[in-house]
């Protein structure tokens, strides 16, 4: 099954932002459930009798085993509407299904005559106007994938403002605008922010909405107070820190915060899902010049050591690493389990270019990172070629000491110094 995946509440993903607006004991419509690992949430944990519309016949029976009943077909065929007519929801679900429909406005019309007084629609839809479709836009490129933004099943298409005008439009009112981010090269569509000639890579990190990934909406037909958890900006500057479970890294499995890069030291505390063991730190969401000072876990009260495993940088000077890339990764191991990880770092610089040029700094201190980076190359050069001179001289004296001639050489020496 295509959209087979296990239900991850504890990141920021569209699920987990539309359980959190569930109420328990709920009466609940879902449509699009795939294999149910919402359904099974709302059941178990909830306790919400919930009710199915399902197009593909065998994951929609696999949900059942947590639903009330199910209608296997086409949304858009509304069998589902005969089916529930005399049952009234208190949440309606549209969960990344929006998009997959032909004329998504007149299925929310018919879904909302079916709210009780004071239900809601939760919905969630992917962001067209994420800065890495734009990215390839730019670059003449529009490829479908089999998941994500640019989904090969999508037939519909969202930016914020169409999606406003479409929930306008069906005479619903927006309670509750949320959204999931992600960064330019962490998603399915494969690119960064320096492939655009012409524009620098500061201009993504800015865009207002460009890492945003999935709107996600509480609507109803009552009009009330909106809360908008939506940050347009992102504020420019933020860390990512991705904790591995199973055998991939994931943005679902990540943890970010906002940093203020006018202090340059940073000092990060975050606490782990139980388990961890390894994990990633992308220190900025840009290129930059990072000094890493202390890294470590805590367990009980007791420090936990993190050993330093691989990053992507360009270069890297004792403890500090020049990133020429607009999605600094760097991967450590802790040597037990630890439940929380502090991290100590200064921002040197950031926006480097990819020819190493430090964007707004001054010459001297660009000079100084090539300098350093020629020195490092040209002591690694001299090292490699004394080693290669030492093993060559420890060869050739290991060939003469094994010569008879030599070891006859030496007795006569000998017998002249005694004399």
């Amino acid at each position: 099954m295509k959209y087979d995946f296990e239900l991850d509440t504890e990141s920021n993903n569209s699920l987990s932002l539309i359980i959190k607006q569930l109420k328990s004991n709920s009466t609940v419509l879902e449509f699009g459930p795939a294999n149910g690992r919402l359904t099974r949430y709302m059941k178990e944990a909830l306790n919400c009798q919930v009710y199915l519309v399902e197009l593909d016949e065998e994951a929609g029976k696999e949900a059942l085993n947590y639903g009330v009943d199910l209608v296997i077909g086409d949304i858009e065929t509304y069998k589902w509407k005969d089916r529930y007519k005399e049952t009234r929801f208190d949440h309606i679900i549209f969960a990344d299904v929006l998009e997959h429909l032909r004329n998504p406005l007149d299925v929310l019309k018919e879904a909302k005559e079916f709210l009780k007084e004071d239900g809601s629609i939760l919905l969630s839809v992917p962001n067209l106007s994420h800065n890495s479709v734009l990215i390839d836009l730019l670059n003449n490129k529009f490829e479908y994938n089999s998941i994500g933004l640019l989904d090969d099943t999508h037939i519909h298409f969202f930016t914020k403002s169409s999606l406003d005008k479409m929930i306008q439009a069906a005479g619903l009112f927006i309670s509750k605008e949320m959204a999931t981010y992600a960064k330019v090269g962490t998603t399915e569509i494969k690119n960064n922010t320096y492939d655009v000639k012409g524009i620098k890579p500061s201009y993504w990190n800015k865009r207002p909405q460009g890492q945003i990934y999935q709107y996600v909406y509480e609507v109803s037909p009552v009009q009330v107070d909106k809360i908008c958890q939506i940050k347009e900006d992102r504020d420019d500057y933020w860390f990512q820190l991705y904790y591995l479970k199973g055998s991939e890294w994931s943005e679902n499995n990540s943890i970010t915060q906002i940093i203020d890069i006018n202090d340059e030291n940073q000092q990060i505390e975050v606490q782990l899902p139980e388990g961890v063991k390894e994990f990633r730190f992308d220190p900025v969401n840009t290129s930059g010049i990072i000094s890493m000072f202390d890294i470590y876990g805590m367990k009980d009260g007791e420090r936990v050591e993190a050993s330093y495993k691989a990053s992507n940088d360009r270069a890297v000077y004792s403890n500090t690493f020049v990133f020429d890339n607009a999605d600094p990764q760097i991967y450590y191991e802790f040597e037990n389990i630890a439940d929380r990880v502090i991290i100590q770092y200064q921002i040197n610089e950031l926006e480097i270019s990819q020819n190493m040029g430090v964007q707004g700094a001054s010459k001297d201190y660009e000079d100084i990172i090539v300098d350093l980076m020629h020195a490092n190359c040209r002591l690694q050069d001299e090292m490699d070629t004394i080693r290669a001179q030492r093993d060559l001289l420890q060869q050739q004296r290991d060939n003469l000491e094994s010569k008879w001639l030599y070891k006859v050489y030496r007795k006569i020496r000998c017998l002249l110094w005694k004399n």
